[in-house]
């Protein structure tokens, strides 16, 4: 509904229900129109329908000021986000969060990885073009001198010991 006839409804609910001392919410009933929604309606009057939209806030950076950080960055392009921050800040350029420096960068692109190589996640596993050219070792092979804790096969899981008979010597493996 218009916020013109949305306060035109206000209007006279409020005019008629002084003159006739009759109380608005039974007028708002004899309209068809809900009290939660009357009320709401109140509470906007005179301002128009936002919808839910965008509205510009006194916080949110100004276009000159996103550009000023964007030239800053092309004349220091080797200074990161953080310094560059306070950079403009002692340089009274522009007053901003490094946060704000971040997002304005990212927008524009100017934010460069350290590796430049594209990620190769989501693109599976490259298989290898003939059997026995691609191995995986499950199973590491015993280290001489280094003690091997027993497994139990019936619990499955390693077994704490101290015991350091299972040290192999490298004399019999040869």
């Amino acid at each position: 509904m218009p916020h013109d006839v949305r306060d035109q409804i206000v209007d006279f609910v409020r005019r008629w229900s002084e003159a006739s001392e009759i109380g608005a919410g039974r007028f708002v009933g004899w309209l068809g129109v809900s009290s939660s929604k009357f009320y709401d309606w109140r509470e906007r009057y005179g301002r128009v329908n936002e919808h839910n939209g965008w509205v510009p806030r006194d916080f949110w950076l100004e276009d000159w000021e996103k550009q000023a950080i964007i030239n800053f960055h092309l004349k220091n392009p080797l200074e990161g986000y953080r310094r560059l921050t306070f950079m403009m800040l002692d340089a009274d350029i522009v007053a901003v969060s490094p946060s704000s420096v971040w997002r304005v960068l990212g927008q524009a692109g100017l934010l460069k990885k350290w590796n430049g190589k594209p990620s190769k996640k989501g693109t599976g596993f490259e298989q290898p073009p003939q059997p026995h050219q691609h191995w995986h070792i499950d199973v590491a092979p015993p280290v001489c001198g280094v003690a091997q804790p027993p497994i139990d096969v019936n619990q499955t899981r390693l077994v704490a010991s101290r015991d350091h008979s299972s040290i192999r010597d490298c004399e019999g493996l040869s």
